[in-house]
């Protein structure tokens, strides 16, 4: 299933100036993750229109300094909960969910957490 730029407007208004860039995105990682029905889509994109500003926002504002210390998310070194903040379009926080997402995608988000800000990686972690 995919949608279209009226469609995700018509659900994030507030995308226009990052439709051009989220759409092809998201209709490729629909197909690839399954969410291809239009229930499984719409949770989908309420999640993210959240969780993002509707796009908006691929990085948690907040300096991730309250993750200190949170060996819950596998953050043990000093730095880690700033380092490993919450990213992507849902937020991924931690160095245990980044390593996590490391090893199923492929790409060194632990080296360079700041590839989940970007318009890909912020849209296959989610």
């Amino acid at each position: 299933m995919k949608i279209d730029k009226q469609q995700l407007l018509f659900i994030m208004p507030r995308a226009l100036t990052r439709v051009n860039t989220y759409l092809p995105l998201l209709n490729r990682y629909f197909e690839e993750f399954e969410i291809n029905t239009a229930l499984r889509v719409a949770h989908f994109l309420a999640q993210i229109a959240v969780e993002s500003g509707e796009l908006r926002y691929t990085e948690e504002i907040a300096s991730g300094s309250m993750y200190e210390g949170r060996k819950d998310l596998g953050n043990i070194a000093q730095g880690d909960g700033i380092r490993f903040k919450g990213r992507g379009l849902i937020q991924l926080t931690g160095r245990r969910n980044y390593q996590r997402y490391m090893d199923f995608c492929g790409f060194d988000v632990v080296s360079k957490p700041e590839l989940l800000a970007q318009p890909l990686g912020a849209t296959r972690s989610a």
